[in-house]
């Protein structure tokens, strides 16, 4: 991971996006683990650093991590929406 960097500046095409963490068809451990944190928007999670992501999740950080910055990485690239 891109130590202590928020996700914004790993991902500035996805800034500004008006997105709702329900519309963003994550695993539902991801999604809880966001909403633990009252992460409701992307433009939320945005503002996370890389080094805030593992403390999002109870279990399988690593993994649950993975799938969150390649969801990202998918969406900035425009591979999905």
């Amino acid at each position: 991971m891109n130590q202590d960097k928020k996700l914004i500046q790993i991902f500035p095409t996805l800034r500004g996006r008006e997105l709702l963490l329900e519309d963003m068809d994550l695993p539902v451990s991801v999604y809880n683990g966001l909403k633990r944190r009252k992460i409701n928007t992307l433009d939320q999670l945005l503002e996370l650093t890389t080094e805030d992501l593992p403390g999002c999740f109870l279990h399988r950080k690593e993994e649950s991590c993975n799938v969150l910055l390649d969801k990202l990485e998918r969406m900035a690239t425009g591979e999905i929406e």
